[in-house]
């Protein structure tokens, strides 16, 4: 499985940190790590956008999954993607985590993802078919991995 992790959702504070450069290792590492992984034959990318804005709290969401999605611009397909899972994670007291260090940041993202599937239920679609656990228990396992390595 394809794991990828965006960080655009993230407040001016950010750029003032060094957590750029930890989210960028972090998907580097998340992808080799669970790059032979599969948690559902229907999901082939997992696609983590994570907010962390001091001054606003995302509403409830839940996760959205597209089975075929073609990218457009301008009327033109750019690109179809397939079998894709996509979470918005909220990371919920930001100050906290912009003013951590690297390993307790880490620890919140982990928490944040953690909490996040195991309190959204998942899409009709591949409810059924996701192994939640497994791949909580994968998560957990790689940030452990991952931070005993720093």
């Amino acid at each position: 499985m394809k794991i990828l992790i965006c960080a655009f959702q993230f407040g001016i504070e950010f750029n003032k940190t060094s957590k750029r450069e930890e989210i960028i290792r972090l998907q580097t590492s998340m992808k080799d790590f669970f790059a032979k992984k599969s948690y559902s034959p229907k999901v082939e990318v997992l696609y983590l956008d994570l907010y962390c804005l001091p001054f606003c709290y995302l509403p409830y969401k839940r996760p959205m999954y597209y089975e075929d999605l073609a990218l457009k611009s301008r009327g033109e397909v750019i690109e179809h993607v397939y079998k894709f899972l996509c979470a918005d994670i909220t990371i919920e007291n930001a100050d906290e985590y912009l003013n951590s260090d690297e390993v307790e940041g880490y620890r919140i993202v982990e928490k944040a993802i953690i909490d996040y599937f195991q309190n959204k239920p998942l899409p009709v679609k591949i409810r059924k078919s996701f192994d939640t656990q497994a791949f909580l228990d994968d998560i957990k396992a790689f940030f452990d991995s991952y931070i005993k390595s720093l």
